[in-house]
């Protein structure tokens, strides 16, 4: 039974097919397409519709249209309205692992992770580091293959730092620059690479002399002095490590504890006649009575 207008002879129904749209990431699987039909009387059919996309799987990120066809009825005017399938870029990153060498040794091998690609997409990465040799930071950063990975991809590069270190221990306590707390400080530093010895020796005249301490030579990454200056001069530290036979010195400056002024020989109750120097906090006294 078809349905026909009651006005009009030989007028058309109109009626609207539309096809149904979507939106999905890059490497979803082709969705199905259905259709909406608008205007159609009562029981009436229009025959078997067929939908679909020209989108196909792993296809490259982009819209793609949507389709129905396949409508009869000799009593409808059939209008097809095409939908689309919208296809995302996804996101993904590559980072490098942070990594560091001492200046005698070779570099070691970068690494790093890759984050958000599809396995189809086959992504590798070759990490590298700005160029030098010198102890100090330098930047960890990736390339990707293969080509064209934008298309489907928002990527993040992101970077790490290389660290070259010296291979000579380094004072990390007290911290270099810092003011000692008293005439007894105990000094600590990093074992270095390979150092066979350490000698730590504290001068008062200038960077590099030894007339407050001079240490044995050591294996241990720690030393106590006692009898330090405590009058805030100016202390000059100097480690000397050892490595393959041959000495190689760091300089440190550091400040002697300042020990506070204080009176001494008064007898309680006295009478005190005197001055005092405000710039030197002593006592000068003239009379004890």
């Amino acid at each position: 039974i078809v349905n026909v207008p009651l006005t009009g002879a030989g007028a058309l129904i109109p009626v609207t097919i539309t096809a149904s749209s979507a939106t999905l990431p890059y490497g979803s699987a082709v969705p199905a397409i259905t259709s909406t039909v608008v205007g159609l009387v009562g029981t009436d059919t229009l025959g078997t519709i067929t939908c679909s996309t020209t989108y196909p799987v792993l296809g490259n990120a982009g819209v793609y249209p949507s389709t129905c066809s396949g409508a009869v009825n000799p009593a409808y005017s059939i209008t097809y309205v095409a939908g689309h399938v919208t296809i995302t870029k996804l996101a993904a990153s590559v980072t490098p692992n942070a990594a560091s060498k001492y200046t005698v040794q070779a570099d070691p091998v970068l690494t790093g992770t890759l984050t958000g690609f599809l396995p189809s997409s086959g992504v590798t990465a070759t990490y590298s580091r700005t160029p030098g040799t010198v102890a100090g930071t330098y930047t960890i950063s990736a390339v990707l293959s293969p080509a064209g990975l934008a298309t489907n991809y928002n990527i993040t590069y992101n970077t790490a730092t290389f660290t070259i270190l010296s291979p000579y221990a380094v004072l990390t306590s007290p911290v270099p620059g810092s003011k000692f707390a008293s005439s007894t400080v105990t000094f600590g530093w990093t074992a270095g690479y390979t150092v066979s010895s350490y000698q730590l020796s504290l001068g008062s005249t200038g960077v590099g002399s030894s007339n407050l301490y001079v240490s044995p030579l050591l294996t241990t990454l720690a030393t106590t002095v006692s009898g330090l200056p405590t009058n805030g001069a100016t202390v000059y530290a100097r480690l000397t490590s050892t490595v393959g036979g041959v000495p190689q010195s760091n300089d440190y400056i550091y400040t002697a504890y300042l020990a506070p002024a204080t009176l001494t020989s008064i007898t309680p109750n006295s009478g005190i006649q005197g001055t005092v120097d405000r710039k030197s906090t002593r006592l000068n006294s003239s009379h004890l009575g």
